[in-house]
């Protein structure tokens, strides 16, 4: 009789620790910071910078000004977030720097400029974490630039910009992914606090090159 309740005691026992039958298998906890699935909606954080060898700055007048510019550089931080597997939406502000050509009046001309955009685009899936992603940009901008024929001063600029952009992502980590683009930024302004220049019209054109960077959050 003992033996018949051992046996019994420790096949409930048995039982009573086996998984159910046809039970799902547990769902590992999410990792802080780790890449979402493909299909589900994630938000980023990414900087970029970039440069330029190419940056044309023009006022359209009379005398057509045009604004000699060596290269350029930009730091940009993004808020982008997929609405599903391939669509993006964000907003992003950017900081440029415009270096121009020494001047007997004041030694080299920096040009300031900043940027706040509204994002939206398409992520194109590649195999490994890979991905293009083609990127419009449209919003405002406003800086300082040299006033040409009054060295030592800056003008006032600010009117609408546009770029499109399309970057190549790579996974860098299991919580990293860097990039290589290029991007074409088109601008528009109204000329402010000149001593020729007032109320006239103008435009900056960029070709920069991108580096970046982005973190799911």
């Amino acid at each position: 009789m003992m033996g018949i309740m051992t046996a019994s005691l420790l096949l409930l026992s048995i039982l009573a620790t086996a998984p159910a039958s046809g039970a799902a298998p547990s769902t590992p906890p999410a990792v802080p910071g780790a890449p979402h699935a493909e299909d589900d909606p994630e938000r980023t954080l990414r900087l970029v910078l970039a440069g330029s060898p190419w940056d044309r700055f023009e006022v359209l007048s009379d005398g057509h000004f045009q604004g000699s510019t060596d290269f350029s550089a930009g730091l940009e931080g993004d808020l982008v977030w997929a609405l599903d597997r391939h669509v993006r939406c964000g907003v992003g502000l950017r900081y440029e720097l415009a270096h121009g050509p020494a001047s007997s009046f004041r030694g080299a001309i920096y040009d300031h400029f900043l940027y706040a955009r509204l994002l939206f685009g398409w992520r194109l899936p590649l195999p490994g974490r890979h991905e293009l992603e083609p990127l419009f940009g449209l919003g405002v901008f406003g800086g300082l630039a040299n006033d040409g024929p009054s060295p030592g001063r800056s003008v006032q600029v600010l009117g609408p910009t546009a770029e499109v952009s399309l970057s190549y992502w790579f996974p860098a980590t299991r919580t990293l992914d860097v990039s290589l683009g290029a991007a074409l930024s088109i601008s528009v302004f109204k000329v402010r606090n000149s001593s020729q220049f007032e109320g006239e019209d103008g435009g900056r054109f960029v070709l920069p090159l991108r580096v970046g960077a982005r973190w799911a959050l």
